[in-house]
């Protein structure tokens, strides 16, 4: 399912919403109704300590620590905020390919995405309070591999 990235109150429930051009989509499972927030997309890289003993010391008789960039990257989970529809099964154990669109940006034809494999952690349900016809849940999405950036054109 492709979720438009909404805001909060706002149904977009597989429609086309207005100005499609500037507003990002979300393709993930199809037990979300709405996506009312996607939290930080973080990857990391880790450093390798290279220091030794030969290096030239500084005027204070002290060796800079030295650092080498590692070959793995690492991505915390995704906490994405949804409304989703709680007749329908939370898809535990379910990896797909998620692929987040990011809002088109001056004269680009094509939006910018970044496409993963990933698979729900973590399922949150908040009770509506009064008024309020949707369920909010707060969820984690672990990403598995590295996230592909396709850039816009």
């Amino acid at each position: 399912m492709t979720a438009p990235l909404a805001p909060r109150g706002y149904s977009a429930m597989g429609t086309a919403i207005a100005g499609t051009d500037t507003s990002g989509t979300i393709k993930l499972a199809s037990f979300f109704a709405e996506i009312v927030n996607i939290g930080s997309v973080v990857e990391a890289i880790e450093k390798i300590e290279t220091t030794y003993s030969g290096l030239t010391a500084a005027s204070d008789g002290r060796i800079g620590a030295t650092f080498v960039p590692g070959d793995t990257v690492t991505t915390d989970e995704i906490d994405i905020e949804v409304l989703h529809d709680p007749q329908k099964v939370v898809p535990w154990g379910l990896p797909e390919t998620i692929v987040i669109t990011l809002p088109k940006r001056g004269s680009a034809t094509t939006a910018a995405n970044k496409t993963f494999q990933g698979f729900l952690t973590r399922h949150e349900v908040t009770l509506p309070l009064k008024g309020t016809t949707g369920v909010l849940t707060k969820c984690k999405l672990a990403v598995s591999g590295r996230i592909v950036h396709n850039p816009a054109a």
